[in-house]
């Protein structure tokens, strides 16, 4: 049953707040991210990401590619709202340095038929180091 919080996220239009509610509904929030747990999420993910490839190429589901990708997506952005990633804030990073990119055809994926973002010369990265959450504290990271 939906109750006023959720009524709340879902009028919002915000998927981000829609993600952010569900966790916290559930107490997803409040388990600590740990290796096994990080790896568990990131296994549900290719588990959408195979079922949506199903939809698209075996069973020819618009519905299911709808679903599947919505799916993928809360999966990804939900365990960085876990992790304690401000999610606007590295969205925003990563689109302003995608918004740089040129459309073209990357020399590593040919079969692009020019579908693909090229890196022009120059381009920067996005970095995310003041904006890492708790992933920080999972594995010993370099940072270049």
């Amino acid at each position: 049953m939906l109750d006023k919080e959720d009524i709340k996220a879902i009028e919002s239009n915000d998927p981000i707040a829609q993600i952010e509610r569900m966790n916290s509904k559930y107490g997803f929030n409040e388990i600590p991210l740990t290796k096994e747990i990080l790896n568990f999420k990131l296994s549900c993910c290719i588990e959408e990401l195979s079922e949506t490839m199903n939809a698209a190429n075996v069973n020819h589901d618009a519905d299911g590619v709808v679903d599947g990708l919505v799916d993928l997506s809360i999966f990804a952005i939900g365990i960085l709202y876990n992790a304690g990633v401000d999610v606007r804030k590295a969205f925003t990073e990563v689109m302003k340095a995608n918004l740089q990119k040129e459309r073209g055809i990357k020399p590593t994926r040919p079969n692009s038929g020019g579908v693909d973002l090229v890196k022009p010369e120059g381009w920067m990265a996005p970095s995310h180091k003041d904006n890492l959450g708790e992933f920080k504290n999972l594995y010993e990271w370099s940072f270049s």
